[in-house]
C-alpha cells in the first residue's frame, strides 16, 4: 500500500464516513429520508473495515513514510557515545512539514 492510498483510507474512516453518517442522520430527521438506519449502519461498517485496514497496514508500512530518518547512536573506541542523524528525505521537504519523526537505532548496545 502506498502513501497516497494509506492516507485516503485513513481520511475515509476518520472523517468522510462519520461525517456522511451524521449528515444523513440530520437530514433524515428533517426531510424523512428512507432507510436511515441501513444507510448509517453501512457507513459504520465501512468506517470499521477501513479502520482495520489502516491499522494492519500501519504495522507493515514503509518506515520511510512513518519516519523521516534515524537517530543512530554508536560508541567510539574510547567509550564515548556518538549521535548522528540520518535523513531519509530531502532537508527542504522536512522544512515544510509540521512535525517530523525519527526512529532511534542504538547500535552501541
Amino acid at each position: 500500500m502506498n502513501h497516497r492510498i494509506y492516507n485516503l483510507i485513513k481520511t475515509l474512516y476518520r472523517i468522510i464516513f462519520p461525517a456522511s453518517g451524521a449528515i444523513y442522520f440530520g437530514l433524515s430527521q428533517i426531510y424523512v429520508m428512507p432507510n436511515e438506519s441501513q444507510v448509517i449502519g453501512i457507513l459504520v461498517v465501512l468506517a470499521a473495515i477501513s479502520g482495520l485496514i489502516v491499522q494492519f497496514a500501519y504495522k507493515k508500512y514503509d518506515p520511510n513514510v512513518l519516519f523521516q530518518g534515524q537517530l543512530v547512536i554508536s560508541e567510539t573506541m574510547e567509550g564515548k557515545r556518538v549521535f548522528s542523524l540520518e535523513l531519509s528525505h530531502n532537508p527542504d521537504e522536512l522544512a515544510e512539514m509540521d512535525s517530523i519523526t525519527f526512529k532511534v537505532v542504538d547500535v552501541a548496545k
